[in-house]
C-alpha cells in the first residue's frame, strides 16, 4: 500500500511540476513580449528609450499603441479570442489530470493496488494539453502576428501609460 501511495503522489507531484515550469515560463514569455512591444513602439515612432522609460512621451506611446491595439482591428480581435480558448483548454487538461489521478487513488484505495500506476497516465495527458497549448498559440502568433491577448493586454496597460503622463 505504501508504494502505492506513493506511485500516486510522484505522479502528482510531476503533473505540479510541469504545470510551475509551464507556469513560469508562460509569465516569463508574457513579460518579455510586452517589452517587445514597447521596444518596437519606440523604434516605430523614433522616440529615445531612454526618455519613454522616463515618462516623458508616454501620450504619444498612449495614442500609438491604443491606434496599433485597437479592438476595431480584425488581428487584434483574433488575437483577444485565442486567449480564452487557450484558457479553457488549460483547465479542461488540469481537470483531465486531476480526475487521471483521483481515479487512480480512488480505484487503489478501494478495489486493488495495482490500479496505483494508471496515476502515472496523468502525466501524457499534461504533456498532450501543454503540446497542444503552444500549437494554438504559435497558430495565433502566425495569423496575426501577436501573441494571444497581447493586444488585450496592451490596451489594459494604455491607462497606466495615461496616468504617468
Amino acid at each position: 500500500m505504501v508504494i502505492a501511495t506513493l506511485h500516486i503522489l510522484c505522479a502528482f507531484f510531476v503533473i505540479f511540476l510541469i504545470f510551475m515550469v509551464s507556469g513560469f515560463i508562460a509569465e516569463n514569455s508574457s513579460r518579455k513580449k510586452l517589452d517587445e512591444v514597447l521596444e518596437r513602439a519606440v523604434v516605430e515612432m523614433g522616440l529615445s528609450k531612454k526618455d519613454v522609460l522616463d515618462g516623458k512621451h508616454s501620450s504619444e506611446l498612449a495614442s500609438y499603441l491604443s491606434e496599433r491595439y485597437s479592438s476595431d482591428k480584425f488581428v487584434n480581435r483574433l488575437s483577444d479570442m485565442f486567449r480564452p480558448i487557450l484558457t479553457f483548454l488549460e483547465v479542461v487538461g488540469y481537470l483531465a489530470q486531476l480526475g487521471v489521478i483521483v481515479l487512480a487513488a480512488w480505484f487503489t484505495f478501494t478495489d486493488d493496488i495495482e490500479f496505483a500506476k494508471i496515476a502515472w497516465f496523468a502525466v501524457p495527458v499534461a504533456l498532450f494539453f501543454l503540446f497542444i497549448n503552444r500549437i494554438l498559440f504559435w497558430v495565433c502568433y502566425l495569423l496575426t502576428g501577436r501573441a494571444t491577448g497581447e493586444a488585450r493586454d496592451v490596451r489594459n496597460m494604455l491607462p497606466e501609460l495615461i496616468k504617468e503622463d
